[in-house]
């Protein structure tokens, strides 16, 4: 084991003024931020408590407390099942791998003091002082060089409790996975049973053949989707989704349009009280609400004040929200007429195979294979339709492997490239010792 040296010490100090500079530093951060967070966590509750006000009454999760830091006892002492139900499954393992990290935090922490720090401070020759008696810096003397031992035995100790804690989480997260897969809330949803293919070969491309492909499943099959060519209706469908996006932002800014116009009355009617002489009986500086209706909003914000647009380049302007409104009905009676005079298009390559049994999908996602190379490579269980890119659907196995191929090449030339800059600036930061080297 190589030897410490004085002059290298002495190079490689870390004050005691450097360390309390770093600590005051981050302590100031950390009560800012932190602080920061729990006044906006009390004033936009809608944002940062989303989860007890927006989903259904029985979705939604208990209050926190609003005290400045009861709330995270609370969080702590959540019931498991409560935040399952409440959060889901994702949330519920993001909270465990914060106190995983925290239990790993705590453990370094603990170990190192007792251990480290001792072997490393006590007894020794020539100690430094300041917060460099604990530091590699205080081991000088080649004789005391056997007590870096310590750092390798409690290097192997917290690897071996890192991966155990590690193993424990992964088998617990499985057990999880595996009752929530199971639960009756889940199992009796469509998509715990049904089963996504892609890069089905033509042959397949029908559903007596896919129903005769998938008779082995237990429990048979309940219903076959093919994905097939209807790009009109998907340009209607697509058009509808652009104008109810425009509503509801014309919708939004037309609400805090109102609210404003409210709070400027609101502060007018009671500036206008406190104008007035203190003898007048039954002043009252509070405005009433009145019940929500056309009326007030027509009041609060004039039809000419109202969100408006242009069609086209050169069209005239139009209100926002009644236009909108006019295109989705007419939109939705365009697909309505094309679903009730829909042709059986071209497939495009991929099914939805929904089976009466959870095991018989399962069994089908894990046996499905075809003799040529690629096709029906990939089968997605629990596929909810908020969660498909449907434009990538008719998209082919060989276009997906080119797809991989190309972001991995793009991804390791983007490494090299970046290598250049990094390795110039790091030459610069070293470019004081690389002249004395020189010399």
């Amino acid at each position: 084991m190589s030897t410490i040296t004085s002059t290298q010490a002495s190079g490689n100090s870390n004050t005691s003024r450097t360390f309390l500079t770093a600590l005051v530093t981050n302590a100031a951060l950390l009560v800012i931020e932190v602080g920061a967070f729990v006044v906006l966590k009390r004033k936009f509750s809608r944002i940062y408590s989303p989860r007890t006000r927006l989903p259904p009454p029985d979705k939604r999760a208990q209050e926190l407390p609003s005290n400045l830091w009861k709330w995270l006892i609370a969080v702590i002492r959540s019931p498991t099942d409560d935040i399952i139900h409440k959060n889901g499954l994702d949330a519920y393992m993001f909270l465990r791998f914060l106190k995983m990290l925290v239990w790993i935090f705590l453990t370094f922490t603990a170990l190192t003091f007792a251990v480290i720090v001792p072997v490393i401070a006590a007894n020794v020759k020539n100690s430094q002082s300041g917060l460099d008696r604990i530091s590699w810096n205080n081991i000088i003397d080649p004789k005391d060089q056997p007590r870096l031992g310590a750092h390798v035995a409690v290097v192997y100790v917290l690897t071996i409790f890192v991966i155990y804690m590690i193993r424990r989480e992964m088998l617990h997260f499985v057990h999880m996975r595996h009752q929530f897969l199971i639960s009756k809330s889940h199992s009796r949803l469509a998509q715990a049973r049904t089963v996504l293919i892609t890069s089905l070969p033509d042959e397949l491309a029908t559903e007596h053949d896919l129903r005769t492909f998938a008779s082995f499943v237990p429990g048979g099959v309940d219903n076959v989707w093919i994905l097939r060519e209807h790009s009109a209706l998907n340009e209607i469908f697509k058009e509808r989704q652009d104008i109810c996006r425009k509503l509801e932002a014309a919708e939004a800014n037309l609400l805090v349009t109102a609210t404003k116009a409210w709070r400027i009355k609101e502060k007018a009617r009671h500036k206008a009280h406190k104008s007035r002489s203190k003898d007048i009986e039954n002043a009252d500086d509070v405005l009433v609400i009145p019940t929500p209706s056309y009326e007030l909003l027509t009041e609060l914000v004039p039809l000419a004040n109202r969100p408006k647009h242009r069609i086209g380049l050169f069209g005239p302007k139009v209100d926002t929200i009644d236009w909108c409104k006019n295109e989705i009905v007419r939109l939705n009676g365009m697909i309505k007429d094309h679903r009730m005079n829909m042709i059986e298009g071209k497939p495009l390559g991929s099914a939805f195979i929904r089976c009466n049994l959870q095991m018989g999908a399962h069994v089908l996602a894990q046996c499905v294979s075809y003799h040529e190379p690629l096709m029906m490579y990939d089968k997605w269980m629990e596929a909810n339709p908020k969660d498909i890119v449907w434009q990538n659907l008719d998209d082919g196995a060989l276009e997906m492997r080119s797809r991989y191929l190309i972001s991995w090449l793009a991804t390791i030339g983007l490494i090299i490239v970046w290598g250049f800059p990094v390795a110039f600036i790091g030459t610069l930061s070293n470019l004081d010792d690389l002249c004395n080297r020189v010399q």
